[in-house]
C-alpha cells in the first residue's frame, strides 16, 4: 500500500488541533503531541501485520515486543503475512519534517486505507510513537480495536523528563520499581531518579558494612 497516494484524500480532511484548543481531540492523549490533525473514520485493528526496520538493538527490540504485547493484549490477531483483510501497522526509521534533530520526534499516520505507519530517525522516536498509539486505542461499535484517523507529529520540548521516587523515605519493593518504570515509559518520561538512601535508612543492602542497614543506626522522626 502506498502511503504517498492513499494518505492525501484523507489528509485533506483532517482538522488541526493545537496543544492548547483540544476540544475537537478524539482521544485524551497525554502528554499532547505538538501537531495533530483528525480525520474521518477510524482504522480497524483486529487483524493486523507488523512491519518492523531491519536491525538489531535494545530499543527496537523493546518497541517489537512492546507493540505485540499490547495488540495481544487487545485481542487482535497477529497475521505473520499481509493480505487484503489485514491492517498494516508500519514501523520505519526516516526523517520527521519540522522536528529538528530530535532523535526522539516520531509521525504517526492513520487512516482507513493505507492502516497505521510510524516514522521516526531513531529508535527512541518509533518507541514513543508506539506509546501514543496505545492512547489513540478505543473500543468501536462492534467492540474491536480501532484508532481514530490522524497524522499526528511530536517531539519533545525538554529532553530530561525525569521522575525521582524517595525509597529512603518511602520504600517500595522491585515490583513496584519496575511498574514506576512501565508508567514512566508509557507517557515519555526517560529519566528515572531512584534516591536509595537518606536519613531515614539506607536501602542497599551492604554486605560488608551491615550496621548501615541496622534500625538502630537509622533515624527517628524525619520525613
Amino acid at each position: 500500500m502506498g502511503w504517498s497516494s492513499g494518505m492525501a484524500p484523507c489528509l485533506a480532511d483532517m482538522t488541526p488541533v493545537s496543544p492548547t484548543n483540544r476540544t475537537e481531540a478524539r482521544a485524551a492523549l497525554i502528554p499532547y503531541p505538538r501537531q495533530v490533525a483528525w480525520g474521518d473514520g477510524a482504522v480497524s485493528l483486529s487483524t493486523v501485520h507488523c512491519i518492523f526496520p531491519t536491525g538489531q538493538g535494545e530499543t527496537l527490540d523493546l518497541t517489537r515486543a512492546n507493540l505485540h504485547q499490547m495488540l495481544d493484549g487487545l485481542g487482535c490477531r497477529l497475521a505473520p503475512q499481509p493480505d487484503p483483510s489485514t491492517t498494516p501497522v508500519s514501523l520505519s526509521l526516516g526523517p520527521v519534517d519540522g522536528a529538528g534533530d530530535s532523535p526522539e520526534a516520531y509521525r504517526l499516520q492513520a487512516n482507513p486505507t493505507d492502516g497505521i505507519q510510524i516514522t521516526a530517525p531513531e529508535p527512541a522516536g518509533l518507541f514513543y510513537g508506539v506509546q501514543t498509539l496505545r492512547q489513540l486505542i478505543q473500543r468501536g461499535d462492534d467492540g474491536r480495536a480501532q484508532v481514530p484517523a490522524c497524522d499526528i507529529t511530536d517531539w519533545p520540548a525538554f529532553g530530561w523528563r525525569g521522575f525521582m521516587h524517595d525509597l529512603g523515605r518511602n520504600y517500595q519493593d522491585p515490583d513496584m520499581l519496575r511498574r514506576f518504570i512501565d508508567v514512566m515509559a508509557a507517557y515519555k518520561m526517560n529519566v528515572f531518579h531512584l534516591h536509595l538512601t537518606d536519613r531515614p535508612g539506607y536501602r542497599i543492602e551492604s554486605i560488608r558494612y551491615p550496621e548501615l542497614n541496622d534500625p538502630k543506626n537509622c533515624r527517628k522522626g524525619w520525613h
